[in-house]
């Protein structure tokens, strides 16, 4: 299966006209490199599993766009082996309030970025319940199946120039102790108004990172990367399993997000020295 149906196709016409031959060849060799990962995945007959089969994704409103709903049903029927939650933002509030105490709930108040607020509560659910937590937006491709990710947890390398760990993908045991350190950094960010020196550092990958080592970050097997053509063809974000494309975003979202987002781009707020209330 092909992923340029969707986003890139060789015949497709660019945004802007491209006269310089260098320019050509490397948004020829970033397509190339992205068809040589675009690989069927080899599931094994079996898994032993020891993390919960339970995937938890979210979004801002229990009303989800419509290919967004489409893409949770195709989540559901793909892995039929999990039971798969979706969470909205009162959801998400009242499950903190559950089991946590009071300073991790009033972090979450005070977060104003939607993507801030769900990066604090995927890692207390995946703290309290362990599972599979991933982003609303991917989209299982290549035969690949989420149960493939199940016999150990998991988490992934961001991209290079980032130098953090992704945080639309998070595969863990209960009382998994980096989850743990990640809810008291975020309360103790919400607490000084932290900003960090980009908009992935008060909640997101480069917290997350931050409690990694180098070396741990190189040798996760799965890494997060996207073809850097934007200027020519539309981007494509995708993960990738050893050496197999396995997740994409579906090839609606980011309109879908544009049209119906309920506060402007997390990058923009923090620009903006705008993620606290």
């Amino acid at each position: 299966m092909s992923l340029f149906r969707n986003k890139v196709q060789p015949q497709s016409k660019s945004k802007y006209k491209i006269d310089d031959k260098e320019q050509k060849q490397e948004i020829m060799n970033q397509i190339i490199e992205f068809k040589h990962k675009n690989l069927p995945f080899v599931l094994k007959p079996v898994y032993n599993s020891i993390i919960p089969l339970h995937i938890y994704t979210c979004w801002h409103s229990k009303d989800l766009p419509p290919c967004m709903r489409e893409n949770v049903e195709y989540l559901k029927q793909s892995n039929p082996e999990f039971t798969v939650h979706v969470y909205d933002e009162e959801m998400c509030r009242a499950f903190i309030n559950e089991y946590f105490i009071f300073s991790v709930v009033n972090a979450y108040d005070r977060l104003k970025p939607c993507s801030y607020k769900s990066d604090l509560w995927r890692f207390c659910v995946l703290y309290i319940h362990g599972g599979i937590y991933m982003d609303i937006k991917y989209r299982c491709i290549n035969n690949f199946k989420l149960i493939a990710l199940t016999e150990k947890e998991h988490f992934v390398r961001d991209r290079e120039e980032y130098g953090g760990t992704y945080t639309a993908l998070i595969v863990t045991l209960p009382k998994n102790e980096i989850m743990w350190k990640c809810i008291q950094q975020i309360v103790k960010n919400v607490k000084t108004g932290y900003y960090g020196n980009t908009s992935l550092d008060p909640t997101g990958p480069g917290l997350l990172g931050s409690f990694f080592t180098q070396t741990e970050k190189k040798e996760m097997n799965m890494h997060f990367e996207c073809t850097n053509i934007e200027k020519y063809y539309e981007n494509i974000y995708y993960i990738v399993l050893y050496d197999s494309i396995i997740l994409t975003y579906y090839k609606q979202y980011r309109d879908e997000q544009k049209q119906y987002q309920k506060y402007e781009y997390y990058g923009t707020l923090w620009g903006n020295k705008d993620i606290y209330f």
